[in-house]
């Protein structure tokens, strides 16, 4: 029990169900800049949703490489 009290203290209380449906969004497009075509917002917002998600949960989800054109 005192596992669960302490994950709701670290992170149940700053996630947000849009930060998680971004994720999904990335994840599912294959790159931030194709989920913030699908959102409608800039590339740069996604990647802030992203890095503050990895802060939340403490743990790196992505690896991030140059943008290949």
């Amino acid at each position: 029990m005192p596992r669960i009290i302490q994950w709701e203290r670290q992170i149940g209380r700053r996630l947000r169900l849009r930060d998680l449906f971004v994720f999904f969004t990335v994840v599912r497009s294959g790159s931030m800049a194709k989920a913030a075509a699908q959102l409608n917002v800039s590339p740069p917002s996604v990647s802030e949703i992203i890095a503050d998600l990895e802060h939340s949960l403490g743990i790196r989800l992505f690896d991030r490489s140059p943008r290949v054109s």
